[in-house]
């Protein structure tokens, strides 16, 4: 393994570009999808169409970014066609499908405990983890900036040596720390016959052993690395019908060693998804003034929902109308800002969600007052909801007697118990008039009063929270009926932005792009923003900047 990996390029980068060219020629559709416009609704058609020229879905390869994406694919799939899942062996990703054609087992694949004590061995402070790259797509998310400039030369097809000279992200160490983990890296997978998400890459582009599928389809392409693209060629070279899809003015993960330009010039035709089922005509305004300002990008005519929708502008978020019907999303570029608006929230008890996984409320402390309730009115909670229970309440005479906080293992956690059952046999003492923060003592205290706050405004805790709060980037894929998106960036996006702007712009894009209904820009207290760049000085006229 180390051998294969130590030195770049690897032989099929021999490849001529004419030789690469040859294999898209005359088979090949590139089909430009603006936000909206039903390009998964449009490649499900392509499949149905093979589906009835006779080929097989085993025969079709549907490649999408990550393995979120693959999976809905396989969804929609099988609910449209008469297939079982197994039939659409070959959508997946691309990770997926080496892991699959080199046949290796799950125990070969890095995990969190081998990365652990991978850091422990390189006495890198910052814990290494296996959920590091998003969802399977290769791109790296580790902390620790060493790593990230391996994985980024991984992503480009580069010596490491390279990289670092290209990298802006010099750190104490230098280069020497850099060749250090790198070597230890290398040799911790080979000792333990581990690979990570980018070796099975490697290792398939480097034997050109892609499976042979006559129909091939690429989803969201904008993002895809040197070493994905590589594979693609290597499946194009042995397809029939090729089928690129993306967005470049999408293309957010640059940072990660994305390619949009090879989106752009890939040879073949070239297709425009043309009317947006999403982006109302107001939104589209503002995103077709920002995609503009993109300078290396495919120029598409694309049309609006008949929705009219509407763009305002806040000093603040402390200003945004929370109570529109449907779904919020509040984005920002970097969870730091986000962070900002957590603490909004939790001081004016307003119920959300982060980053579209975790509840404001946790439900270890939502299933403690929960039980607690139950027992107040008379009903059964199991024995697995006394136990959570008791976490939240102190030992001593009046609340939890001596010894009952270790429970008897032998006892099943669905047992069911009401507060009688639990007073005699359980050692139960908390008078049940007592409100839950009042018997739910252990309850850390800050979440207390914002869980008080949030009934206080008659928000069900239990419910779904309506809004998400999401980087820009966590939100690629998704939509909601109204968009707050938060002006701030950091002084490095900030200077980015102004070194080279295609890449904040195509950020700043996505994320406004994302609403059905309503857009609300959150101007920042900081000099670092996008508005600035975008909106105020170019557009301050302009009706949409100045919208009430």
């Amino acid at each position: 393994m180390q051998s294969l990996f130590k030195n770049f390029p690897l032989d099929i980068q021999k490849t001529s570009k004419e030789e690469v060219k040859s294999y898209f020629e005359n088979k090949t559709t590139t089909i430009f999808g603006p936000p909206g416009t039903g390009k998964t609704h449009t490649l499900l058609g392509i499949v149905e169409k093979h589906l009835e020229q006779g080929y097989s879905p085993s025969e079709i390869g549907y490649f999408a970014y990550t393995k979120k994406a693959a999976l809905e694919s396989i969804d929609r799939a099988t609910s449209k066609f008469e297939y079982e899942e197994k039939d659409f062996e070959w959508f997946r990703t691309l990770h997926s499908m080496a892991f699959k054609q080199l046949n290796l087992s799950t125990q070969s694949v890095m995990k969190d405990r081998h990365y652990k004590q991978l850091g422990q061995l390189l006495q890198i402070k910052e814990f290494l983890n296996s959920n590091s790259q998003i969802e399977e797509s290769g791109q790296s998310m580790q902390k620790n900036p060493f790593m990230r400039i391996i994985e980024l030369a991984r992503n480009n097809m580069i010596n490491i040596n390279v990289q670092w000279q290209r990298s802006s992200e010099h750190v104490q160490g230098g280069l020497l720390e850099l060749e250090r983990i790198y070597d230890t890296y290398l040799s911790y997978k080979e000792e333990n016959d581990l690979y990570d998400f980018n070796d099975m890459l490697l290792y398939l582009v480097n034997e050109g052993s892609v499976p042979s599928l006559p129909v091939i389809i690429i989803d969201e392409a904008q993002d895809l690395s040197m070493l994905q693209w590589w594979a693609v060629i290597l499946l194009a070279k042995k397809a029939k019908h090729i089928y690129i899809a993306g967005d470049d003015d999408q293309a957010i993960f640059k940072w990660a060693g994305a390619r949009p330009d090879l989106l752009i010039r890939t040879p073949g035709e070239k297709k425009v998804l043309n009317q947006s089922f999403r982006v109302p005509q107001r939104v589209f305004e503002v995103a077709d003034y920002v995609s503009s300002k993109i300078k290396d990008r495919v120029s598409k005519d694309w049309k609006p929902s008949n929705s009219e929708g509407d763009v305002v502008h806040y000093p603040s978020i402390e200003y945004v109308p929370f109570d529109k019907d449907g779904e919020y999303y509040v984005l920002a570029r970097t969870k730091h800002v986000l962070k900002k608006c957590e603490d909004y929230f939790k001081r004016e008890g307003i119920i959300y969600s982060r980053y579209g996984r975790h509840k404001s409320i946790s439900e270890k402390v939502l299933y403690a007052i929960n039980s607690w309730h139950k027992l107040q009115s008379g009903e059964t909670i199991s024995l697995g909801g006394a136990k959570n229970l008791y976490n939240y309440i102190s030992s001593g005479p009046e609340y939890i007697q001596k010894g009952y906080k270790t429970w008897d293992k032998a006892l099943e956690d669905d047992i069911m118990v009401n507060y009688q059952n639990l007073y005699e046999n359980h050692g139960l003492r908390v008078p049940l008039n007592l409100l839950w923060h009042e018997a739910l003592n252990k309850i850390n205290e800050d979440v207390a009063l914002y869980v008080r706050k949030v009934e206080r405004r008659n928000q069900d805790i239990n419910a779904m929270p309506k809004i998400k709060i999401l980087t820009i980037h966590g939100s690629k894929g998704g939509e909601a009926d109204n968009v707050v998106l938060l002006s701030e960036l950091s002084p490095k996006s900030y200077s980015s932005l102004l070194k080279n702007g295609d890449d904040e712009r195509r950020v700043f894009y996505t994320g406004i792009t994302r609403t059905k209904k309503n857009l609300f820009l959150v101007r920042s207290s900081s000099d670092y923003e996008y508005s600035e760049m975008f909106l105020r000085q170019n557009y301050r006229q302009n009706r949409l900047w100045n919208a009430n």
